[in-house]
């Protein structure tokens, strides 16, 4: 049964390889099309949260959330702002040491454009390395042998951008070596 279940993990990790790959392909042919509809921003978070909450938990990683109260709702694809924010948590709680946390944040701006940020207490990226981050396949490897062996494919954060820039949006990231990631 245990072989069953590690054979199973080894497959589901292939496939989200797998699928990383094939949606940055899909993003730099201009081949996804956005099905926008109102999207119920605490919702969303919400459902990543119960998610991602079984891999914080292994990982002894608080996650947390701060929502504006009354939020308006979102004119955009769920789909795509529920893998953006699962892709920015999950590498929260890859880079977070064991009793970190992790806080989801949701509300207007000054100029009353959304603004929903993802900030952990991670282990941080070196302010130099953070374009290369960004970059499909651009994984900062001091950074994750620093904090463990982390598997991935680098493409979790130019992922989030794309998406985030095909709502007409932008990720920034804010990061320093020991200092978490925004």
């Amino acid at each position: 049964q245990e072989y069953t279940e590690d054979v199973h993990a080894s497959a589901c990790h292939l496939l989200e390889i797998i699928n990383e790959v094939l949606d940055m392909s899909k993003i730099e042919a201009g081949r996804v099309e956005l099905d926008e509809s109102d999207v119920d921003v605490e919702e969303v978070i919400d459902s990543v949260v119960r998610m991602m909450a079984s891999r914080a938990f292994s990982n002894n990683v608080a996650i947390k959330t701060k929502i504006e109260n009354n939020i308006p709702r979102l004119m955009a694809d769920h789909r795509l702002i529920r893998q953006v924010l699962i892709n920015l948590v999950s590498n929260s709680v890859k880079f977070c040491k064991s009793g970190g946390e992790i806080i989801i944040e949701a509300g207007l701006m000054t100029d009353g454009e959304m603004e929903m940020v993802v900030r952990d207490t991670g282990i941080g990226i070196p302010r130099n390395k953070i374009a290369q981050a960004l970059e499909p396949f651009g994984q900062i490897h001091e950074t994750a042998h620093a904090a463990k062996e982390v598997a991935g494919t680098g493409l979790g954060l130019p992922l989030a951008k794309a998406m985030v820039e095909m709502h007409g949006g932008r990720l920034t990231l804010d990061s320093d070596l020991g200092a978490g990631t925004n």
